[in-house]
């Protein structure tokens, strides 16, 4: 009778709720940067959690919420992204998701969260050793809009596309060619336009080496040309991006014929890469509701 009991509680365990911290307030810039990958990140993983019957509550960094409190007296579990350095909410339990990757070698970590469990959106985000934590996991949310950014509808493609994004495109702009229209922080104003856009583009001329641009354009059937710079080098862009599937490495004839030729490859990639993410997410729940 007791192991019927026992089972019992635990099928009737209540879930523990979340609190996500969200960049969203840091990002001074309009509509299109403010649901920038990490934005987008939290978002998605909040409606993942809802979805799943889970209460959360979505926090920016510099804001609360009348609900924190009660959040709080009910066990919730706190995610802080990676600009966060000190537990701030004196959460009880609380882990940190890292969203992005900063400083060669991560030396930008030095006062990062200090932390138990940490996640990272992607392998190449640990920093785990420059910033111990106890237990490290890799939790990856698929923040593109596949019902926007897809091969179809591809328009006659006329124009060359440029984006600078967090790299310094100084050379970028030197090298491509025209006729060309760049792309920034602000315009166009909504992703929409930018997925038009890039269904019509020859190329993708590009000098940051971790946006989401670089997905988005792969995935409408543009390739994509990284322009190393005093930001990213090449081999900036090797470690962070380690299957350069439809995506070159330099503006060499040979290097964007490379981009071209392995473009194909892609879409069978994301594919791989959008399975694994329901046994991140399972994993996730499970950890962070038993801590």
């Amino acid at each position: 009778m007791q192991s019927i009991l026992a089972a019992f509680n635990e099928t009737e365990k209540p879930k523990r709720p979340y609190v996500l911290i969200s960049s969203r307030a840091l990002i001074p810039a309009p509509h299109y940067k403010k649901v920038s990958a990490g934005v987008r990140a939290v978002d998605m993983l909040a409606e993942t959690l809802r979805a799943r019957g889970y209460d959360v509550l979505v926090e920016d960094t510099n804001k609360f919420s009348p609900e924190i409190d009660d959040m709080l007296n009910r066990d919730a579990v706190v995610v802080y992204h990676e600009w966060v350095k000190t537990n701030y909410l004196k959460a009880k339990s609380f882990v940190q998701w890292v969203l992005g990757w900063w400083g060669q070698g991560g030396r930008e970590w030095k006062a990062a969260l200090d932390c138990r469990i940490r996640f990272y959106f992607c392998d190449l985000f640990n920093v785990d050793g420059v910033v111990p934590s106890s237990e490290h996991y890799k939790l990856t949310i698929d923040v593109t809009e596949h019902n926007l950014f897809n091969a179809e509808n591809i328009g006659e493609r006329t124009f060359n596309i440029m984006y600078a994004g967090k790299g310094d495109g100084t050379i970028m702009r030197a090298v491509t060619p025209e006729p060309r229209i760049e792309i920034t922080n602000s315009w166009p104003e909504t992703r929409v336009e930018v997925a038009y856009l890039l269904r019509r583009a020859k190329y993708l001329w590009i000098a940051d080496a971790t946006s989401a641009v670089e997905d988005e354009a792969r995935l409408c059937g543009c390739p994509v040309i990284f322009v190393p710079n005093h930001n990213y080098s090449k081999a900036d862009l090797l470690k962070l991006q380690p299957l350069l599937y439809g995506m070159s490495t330099g503006y060499t004839a040979e290097e964007i014929q490379k981009a071209v030729d392995t473009l194909p490859m892609y879409a069978e990639y994301r594919k791989k890469y959008h399975e694994t993410q329901e046994a991140e997410i399972n994993r996730f729940i499970d950890i962070t509701q038993g801590i």
